[in-house]
């Protein structure tokens, strides 16, 4: 089937995964944690063009650090979309008889102690963190630059 992912998570982890529950939770994991390693991946990639251009450590070169501030902001809001649905999936529940499951994978039985841990552990802090602390901290960054939005270097922000 068609995916809105620019790729599946589900087909990396199926082969892996003894059952579905383990996948689902995996998957919350794996895509909360995806943006701190694609942040870390930019690092080393402005790090290396910053040495080979400049001889320098990016941390330095104003050019590489701006690279490097544009990759994960752009980053963060293409994987922004995806960790919201993600995260927002071990709410959706539905009503089956007098059990209720997840929409997602409809053997996992909401609320029970291992999906209320996953759920209030790992969703509910992703929802926190990627869905209101981010786009605070860009209101912050925005808001404090705001005398100067037109100034080159900020726009390259």
């Amino acid at each position: 089937p068609l995916s809105r992912e620019a790729f599946s998570f589900d087909c990396m982890f199926t082969a892996t995964h003894s059952s579905n529950a383990s996948l689902v939770y995996t998957k919350l994991t794996v895509i909360n944690l995806t943006p701190l390693f694609l942040s870390g991946l930019i690092a080393i990639i402005w790090a290396i063009i910053s040495v080979v251009r400049r001889r320098t450590f990016f941390i330095r070169d104003k050019e590489s650090r701006t690279g490097f501030i544009a990759s994960v902001v752009i980053s963060a809001f293409l994987f922004h979309p995806v960790i919201m649905r993600v995260n927002f999936s071990m709410f959706s529940c539905v009503t089956l008889g007098n059990e209720s499951y997840l929409v997602q994978d409809s053997s996992i039985e909401c609320w029970t102690a291992e999906h209320k841990n996953w759920a209030i552990g790992v969703a509910l802090p992703g929802i926190i963190f990627w869905g209101a602390g981010i786009p605070l901290l860009a209101a912050i960054f925005m808001s404090s630059s705001r005398t100067r939005l037109s100034d080159p270097e900020i726009v390259a922000k």
